[in-house]
């Protein structure tokens, strides 16, 4: 595999450092080179993801929203808490470090399965994982990736609430539920459901990104 350096970005200091690289792999998942984020689909190849769908005792899943002015999915509710895989980084080391970095916890999320799937940025390859919280458990969400968040029956998601919903993330619970046909492709990724007004649970936290 080949790579080379990103553009550097400039940070709030002036000092200019390299952009974070991912890996680029073919529609076999097979590594071709790097690149920064965001890049990918205009060599025709894909980048990885690595999210994790994170349970709860009582047929509770952790929802969140993401804020407005998100670049993808903006103002959506979802299910997968992840982002991209950096360069020689694993599928599962990545879930993690996500977890660890929007949620504040440390988890052991467990890889259910992997599939070639379409987004607003091009194609990935999405590794879906799960992770059961604890009860009581204390988290530390970061305020600039989740604007609402809060534990609701998994039953509720499926039925089609929470709307808008990213289309991937009720999959992905349908899925790990066992409630939708397995398949090796996604589904339209790029439907985004039409907003409407929607109960939602009591917020478990609020705030002031997709990979």
């Amino acid at each position: 595999m080949t790579g080379r350096s990103a553009e550097p970005v400039e940070r709030t200091d002036g000092a200019r450092v390299p952009e974070e690289l991912v890996d680029y792999v073919d529609a076999a998942d097979r590594p071709v080179r790097r690149g920064p984020r965001g890049r990918a689909g205009e060599l025709g190849l894909h980048y990885r993801v690595a999210a994790t769908v994170c349970l709860a005792p009582g047929g509770l899943v952790l929802v969140y929203r993401r804020p407005a002015a998100a670049p993808v999915y903006g103002g959506c509710h979802d299910v997968l808490i992840g982002g991209s895989v950096r360069a020689g980084e694993s599928y599962q080391g990545a879930a993690g470090r996500e977890l660890a970095e929007e949620l504040g916890l440390r988890l052991a999320p467990r890889e259910i399965y992997r599939a070639r799937q379409d987004s607003p940025i091009g194609p990935c390859w999405l590794a879906v994982h799960q992770a059961e919280l604890p009860d009581g458990a204390a988290l530390r969400p970061d305020r600039a990736e989740l604007d609402w968040y809060g534990l609701v029956p998994a039953a509720d998601v499926l039925a089609g609430g929470h709307e808008p919903f990213v289309p991937a993330g009720r999959a992905a619970l349908a899925r790990l539920l066992d409630r939708h046909p397995r398949s090796t492709e996604s589904t339209d990724d790029h439907h985004r459901p039409t907003p409407r007004p929607t109960r939602r649970p009591a917020d478990q936290g609020a705030a002031a990104a997709l990979p």
